[in-house]
């Protein structure tokens, strides 16, 4: 198989309506299972997607314009659907998670730089570049409850959050005489 254009984009081969569907309700909370025809027909219309990775550090503003030069990448490359990695802008350290934490808007809300520097670069990148930004996973401070979250927004071509999403099952690992993390320490 010959390399895609861009190290991690790719045409997919899901039909955009079927993959437009199962997003929605992904999205919405409402399952994660379809169906689609293996073999579609050459003219069904195509999602070009780019899965972003890319090295985090402790410095939140650096991580911040990675995903900008990342984003204008694929971008550049005709994508027409961006998907940022978990925990992004921050290390993914249970003792990290509060120092990084920010306010994340809901749907429909605005970003503001000040309270929500990442939600806000990825709404400005998705407006500027005219494509959908899944937002991989930030933490998220709620001010409410005091609480941290690991939170994904989805932003519109018009720069509109279009969905949240806060993760409900935790990574926990106790290996004896290993690795311990829990996620839901936080």
């Amino acid at each position: 198989h010959p390399l895609p254009p861009f190290p991690h984009m790719w045409r997919s081969a899901i039909p955009r309506s079927v993959f437009a569907s199962a997003f929605a309700a992904a999205c919405l909370g409402r399952g994660n299972a379809f169906t689609m025809s293996t073999s579609p027909s050459p003219s069904t219309p195509r999602l070009a997607l780019a899965l972003v990775q890319l090295h985090v550090t402790d410095d939140k503003a650096a991580n911040i314009a990675r995903v900008k030069t990342k984003v204008a990448e694929a971008a550049e490359k005709g994508v027409e659907m961006v998907c940022l990695p978990e925990c992004w802008n921050s290390p993914y350290s249970t003792t990290s998670f509060p120092a990084y934490a920010e306010k994340v808007p809901g749907v429909g809300e605005s970003a503001d730089p000040e309270q929500s520097p990442s939600a806000a670069a990825i709404v400005s990148l998705a407006k500027e570049h005219g494509i959908y930004l899944i937002g991989g996973s930030v933490p998220e401070r709620c001010d409410d409850t005091g609480k941290i979250y690991n939170t994904c927004i989805v932003v519109s071509p018009e720069g509109d959050i279009v969905g949240k999403h806060r993760k409900v099952h935790l990574f926990d690992i106790d290996v004896p005489g290993g690795i311990t993390f829990k996620e839901s320490d936080t």
